[in-house]
């Protein structure tokens, strides 16, 4: 990574306002852009010594380490002082102002709860100060990465990281908040009369806000008239997400083609209208409330890392968490939402973990026709060991979450939840199917109070065997362009490290050539619009 020491830089292309830890396959002057950010380095370095107690010519040297999705890091290292970190968001990095306000505080709150987290140095949630960007300067977190030595670690260090993952969600859940929202200083939101808060208890300038996730000032979100939060009760959390997406395509919404280039066959290569997901919104709308858990405890306000992986966790030498960074988009929401296995080790999918089955070390016959490589053997082995030990510790020591993973209908909960809040791109079908599988476990997923009801909506036959082959087919068209990726490989958005560019750009090419060739053999025709929808190539984003 890029160093100066006391620069005077001008340069708008220079590697300190610009994207260099990778490229992308297509759509990289987009995605360039997106993530180019200047800012004043010499106010910078002030603030960076002040923050210290120290002068810029204490500075040692400026480096670039890292560049992430949202922002790009700095580390200032000084002649006697304990180095620090930079936090830059890009200029995409939503929201603006809240994000790192929200942050900031969320780090305060849990340094004071004893949890170990960064401590805020000095912080901007504006553009309006001598550095002419936002930032965070923050301590630098003790110890390495645990992504650095999880790969080579054996059964029994794992199991140890493993549970210090759980004991450390532990203390998360057991935080008493009075609402659900994201946490800010009062002090700054009185600087946004529209945004209320509300309190908690003990803290004199800390409260709940709205919320900061990224989803409620997505594209556009940020226009519209939502309730973003504090809210008090889950019915508020449930319902704001499904009026928050029918507000923004009542205001925006326009017929379109689906993003995912391979489910316009699935609705007759034809635009589609956002009429008929305000419909299912309504839709949702009459439904949500009424699956709420009546258990108050799955109700519970809880705060929870939004990425609990890895390159988050920084650990010593003996496994033990030093620090967990990365909080950025935090929100406070019902344990009934937030339950879940943290992604990195979960492994669903395989029948033995799903089943809670021990796992066993694989046995490798050299004779067999499975066509797995030894390290394929032991990764299916180390998942395997991930989610067993997991959900093992979660039932011993974190009795919270543990009372609502094994609640029935969680995951169905969750999963109308998350189809109601996803910004529309063109998907009739998935919160429709998500809402058929409800009525399908009616009334048995519903709460007290309308365990006697009728299911609020009628579905007719027909209507529920179209829309459930639809979401079939879009759940395997994923699986299909996720098979791609994972061959050239690439990410979703079409990054790869730059020393892996040229390769990833002949595999995408080559797998381009086998498919239109393919596409040719049934028609002329076919092979034409497989070229137009061929995902990995230049297009417009609508999004």
């Amino acid at each position: 990574m890029r160093t100066v020491s006391h620069p005077s830089i001008e340069a708008i292309n220079h590697p300190f306002f610009n994207y260099t830890s990778g490229r992308w396959i297509y759509n990289e002057r987009l995605r360039l852009t997106e993530r180019h950010q200047t800012f004043n380095v010499e106010a910078l370095m002030a603030t960076i010594a002040k923050s210290v107690g120290a002068h810029s010519d204490d500075i040692s040297s400026l480096t670039k380490i890292a560049e992430g999705g949202s922002f790009r890091v700095f580390e200032a290292s000084f002649i006697n002082n304990d180095p620090v970190i930079i936090r830059i968001p890009y200029p995409r990095t939503l929201p603006h102002g809240f994000g790192v306000a929200s942050e900031v505080a969320t780090l305060e709150y849990l340094r004071k709860k004893g949890i170990p987290v960064p401590r805020v140095l000095k912080w901007s949630a504006s553009h309006n100060n001598p550095v002419k960007a936002e930032y965070m300067i923050l301590s630098k977190a003790a110890g390495m990465p645990l992504e650095l030595t999880w790969d080579t670690m054996n059964m029994g260090e794992r199991l140890k990281m493993v549970q210090n993952v759980v004991d450390f969600e532990r203390q998360l859940f057991q935080l008493e908040l009075p609402a659900y929202g994201s946490i800010y200083h009062k002090s700054y939101l009185a600087c946004f009369p529209e945004y209320t808060s509300i309190a908690i208890e003990g803290e004199e300038d800390l409260v709940i806000g709205p919320s900061s996730d990224l989803l409620w000032w997505y594209h556009g979100r940020d226009q519209i008239k939502a309730d973003r939060g504090p809210w008090p009760d889950s019915r508020a959390v449930v319902t704001s997400v499904g009026e928050r997406e029918m507000s923004w395509l009542k205001a925006f919404g326009q017929p379109r083609f689906p993003r995912q280039p391979f489910y316009r066959e699935l609705y007759d290569n034809r635009e589609v209208s956002p009429l008929e997901q305000i419909q299912n919104l309504q839709n949702y709308l009459q439904v949500a409330p009424l699956v709420i858990p009546d258990d108050t405890d799955l109700r519970r306000p809880t705060l929870r890392h939004p990425d609990l992986s890895p390159n988050n966790i920084f650990v010593s030498s003996t496994a033990e968490f030093t620090c967990v960074i990365d909080w950025q988009h935090c929100a406070v929401l019902p344990l009934f939402i937030q339950a879940s296995i943290p992604e990195h080790f979960q492994n669903f999918g395989d029948e033995d973990s799903e089943n809670l089955r021990p796992p066993k070390p694989p046995v490798i016959d050299s004779e067999s026709t499975n066509s797995l490589s030894p390290e394929e053997h032991d990764e299916i082995y180390r998942k395997r060991q991930l989610h067993y030990f997991y959900v093992g510790h979660t039932s011993k020591n974190n009795k919270l979450h543990w009372a609502a993973l094994k609640q029935n209908h969680l995951v169905m909960r969750n999963k109308i939840y998350r189809a109601a809040g996803r910004p529309w791109e063109g998907d009739n079908t998935s919160l429709k199917a998500e809402l058929i599988h409800v009525s399908e476990n009616w009334p048995a997923i519903a709460s007290a109070q309308a365990k006697d009801m009728p299911f609020p909506i009628q579905f007719t036959d027909e209507e529920i065997r179209e829309c459930l082959d639809i979401d079939r087919q879009q759940v395997e068209s994923d699986a299909k362009l996720q098979q791609l990726r994972d061959a050239c490989p690439i990410n979703f958005q079409g990054w790869v490290q730059t020393e892996l560019y040229d390769e990833a750009k002949a595999k995408a090419d080559y797998l381009r050539g086998v498919i239109l060739e393919a596409a040719a053999e049934e028609s002329e025709e076919d092979r034409k619009e497989m070229e137009k929808l061929w995902p990995f190539q230049d297009h417009e984003e609508i999004d």
